[in-house]
């Protein structure tokens, strides 16, 4: 167990549950995605924040809670309306199988359950469209013995 295991798990999670998206990839790989943006649609995995929930009378347990960024990441021909509009609607089916593929699911013992918890608001840049999704789980750490 560590701080930010979750993300392999998520990252090999969409990639299997997730139809349609051509790359599912941690943040590091962001700059990559966009260079050409033949490999979109896609997904990039981030961790959004880590707060600490409570602590024991010792200090030496604590619990933690990590939110995660699913964000889709969809191209357009044209900066237009209608270039917009074919973006929303390639979005849509793409994000509600991130959140059927993660709403829910445990990622490993040591984490709890996925909750949706509400996400940025998305994104444009020229040609880019960027549709995040946001969960929380929670896991305790221990001083060592």
């Amino acid at each position: 167990m560590s701080f930010l295991s979750a993300e392999p798990l998520l990252i090999e999670r969409l990639q299997a549950r997730v139809d349609g998206v051509r790359k599912v990839v941690a943040v590091g790989e962001l700059a990559e995605l966009a260079k050409g943006g033949e490999a979109l649609p896609a997904l990039f995995v981030l961790p959004a924040a880590l707060t600490l929930k409570s602590t024991d009378a010792s200090k030496s347990k604590a619990r933690y809670e990590e939110e995660w960024l699913v964000v889709l990441m969809v191209k357009s021909a044209r900066q237009s309306a209608a270039g917009v509009e074919a973006q929303r609607a390639q979005a849509g089916p793409l994000l509600l199988q991130v959140f059927q593929a993660l709403a829910g699911w445990a990622p490993a013992t040591h984490l709890s359950a996925l909750e949706p918890v509400t996400p940025p608001a998305p994104a444009m840049e020229g040609v880019f469209a960027y549709f995040p999704l946001a969960f929380r789980t929670a896991f305790h750490v221990t001083t060592a013995a």
